[in-house]
Formats: C-alpha cells, sequence, structure tokens
C-alpha cells in the first residue's frame, strides 16, 4: 500500500486535490445559492 501510494504520489495528490477543490466548490455554490 504504501509503495504503491508512494509511486503515484505526485499525480494522485494533485489529482485528489483537483477533485477535492472542485467538490468542495459546488457544495458550497449549493449552500450559498
Amino acid at each position: 500500500m504504501i509503495i504503491f501510494a508512494k509511486r503515484i504520489n505526485i499525480k494522485g495528490v494533485i489529482y485528489n486535490l483537483m477533485n477535492y477543490n472542485e467538490y468542495n466548490k459546488r457544495k458550497y455554490s449549493s449552500f450559498y445559492r
């Protein structure tokens, strides 16, 4: 698990951060609408 995570660390982290940001934007925009 750790080795696999290390191998895809950079791409995975960036991808997860972008998805997380998009998810939060949608969630908060629906909140404040």
